[in-house]
């Protein structure tokens, strides 16, 4: 499997999988339920048909309210800060309940048709306290994303994910070290575009933020150094093809791999950069 069908599997096929999988158990179960236990129920349940609105309306909400905060976040200081949120697993969860609540309502809906003999009693149930929760859910959530992407937060979650990151190296990871190399210096570029967006907003306490997290990061890999493979410190592709490599000598490579200072210079020119600036 390549990595960009690793990526397609990771990101898109396994996410649906988990959705298909918990709305079936939330459709099926209730209906067992009614269909095994709740047998003499007639009632009428026509008003239910009118859930699923309801429930897609605060979907809607909750989705364009969550998009533009995530996208101006994003924009003032940086575009790593899509991929933390989803990654986040009670966002994560919380759009899940949603997209789930969502289903489970229709398909108690269309249960209320004339095509069946017998009110979906649980599923109504199911329903009811989906929307319910929902509704309960929508403000605490907001405020819940709003602390998230508070700037301070999101530079401390970035520079925790590195160190993390760089403890799992290991000289068994598929493709040896280049892919965490090329996550690295990634996350690095990523908090220097945070520490120069803060600047150029004139907003000094993120920008010093970055600077500091940057420094934490370098002395937390010092600290980290000693336990790592010797494919770590290789000046590979990934370090190569770097715009604060590629200008380099061979020779300047060469002394880089061998002194194993190749993080420590690619830190450096951030802060080169960001005090030029």
């Amino acid at each position: 499997m390549t990595d960009r069908d690793g990526g397609t599997f990771r990101v898109f096929i396994r996410p649906l999988g988990y959705l298909l999988a918990i709305s079936a158990i939330f459709i099926l179960v209730p209906y067992l339920i009614d269909s095994t236990v709740l047998l003499d129920h007639h009632e009428d349940l026509g008003w239910v048909q009118n859930l699923p609105e309801v429930l897609a309306g605060v979907i809607g909400i909750a989705i364009t309210v969550v998009a533009i905060i995530v996208e101006l976040a994003a924009n003032r200081y940086t575009a790593r800060i899509t991929e933390l949120f989803f990654r986040n697993r009670v966002n994560s969860a919380v759009l899940a309940f949603y997209v789930v609540s969502c289903v489970q309502c229709i398909w108690v809906s269309f249960q209320t048709s004339e095509a069946f003999d017998r009110a979906p009693l649980a599923g109504t149930y199911v329903c009811l306290g989906s929307v319910t929760l929902s509704l309960l859910l929508l403000l605490p959530y907001f405020v819940f994303v709003f602390d998230f992407l508070n700037p301070r937060k999101v530079i401390h979650r970035l520079r925790d994910q590195l160190v993390a990151r760089i403890a799992r190296v290991s000289e068994s990871e598929p493709g040896g070290s280049d892919r965490a190399k090329a996550e690295v210096i990634e996350g690095i570029e990523q908090l220097a575009d945070v520490a120069m967006n803060a600047i150029e907003h004139k907003d000094k306490a993120i920008s010093m933020d970055s600077v500091d997290a940057l420094r934490d990061l370098l002395s937390r890999y010092m600290s980290l150094k000693k336990d790592l493979p010797g494919s770590w410190f290789e000046v590979s592709d990934p370090i190569k093809h770097n715009p604060d490599f590629v200008s380099m000598t061979p020779d300047t490579h060469e002394d880089l791999e061998k002194r194993r200072l190749w993080l420590e210079m690619k830190i450096f020119r951030q802060y080169q950069m960001l005090y030029i600036e």
